[in-house]
């Protein structure tokens, strides 16, 4: 019984030390906010790219739209892969007003034209569709 109470008392003691108000706490955390980069680009027009040369012409172009968006700097950049071309005809290509190579800061959408071309036609040379090149425009975040 002698047990059962210094027990009791014990329990009493704890129970009223832990009931006792906290007059004041508090902590400080610092709070970060992390946002990955973000850099998206499309043709804005699903057609491909399809360079007619017209019987007399030595050369033809095409262009079309394009959308970069980004929430970092950014670079883009592109990759022609021109379709198996006869002798001496070239192609190429270019961002219009801009070269090959585009560096955007910061963040933004912009709207651009990728322009290619095909050049060194002669009177002589072979007819017919050639297909299986490809354009490619890149974007990277810095």
């Amino acid at each position: 019984m002698k047990y059962f109470l210094v027990l009791s008392a014990v329990l009493v003691c704890c129970t009223l030390a832990l009931a006792e108000p906290i007059l004041k706490e508090s902590d400080v955390k610092d709070v970060s906010v992390d946002i990955a980069k973000l850099v998206d680009i499309y043709f804005m027009d699903a057609a491909a790219f399809y360079l007619d040369v017209e019987a007399g012409q030595t050369c033809a172009s095409d262009t079309k739209d394009f959308k970069a968006v980004h929430n970092c700097a950014a670079k883009i950049t592109g990759m022609l892969v021109s379709p198996s071309l006869p002798s001496g005809v070239t192609m190429d290509w270019k961002f219009v007003g801009d070269g090959q190579c585009l560096n955007l800061p910061g963040a933004g959408a912009q709207c651009g034209k990728v322009m290619l071309w095909v050049t060194g036609v002669t009177p002589t040379t072979p007819s017919g569709c050639y297909t299986g090149g490809m354009m490619t425009i890149c974007i990277e975040a810095l």
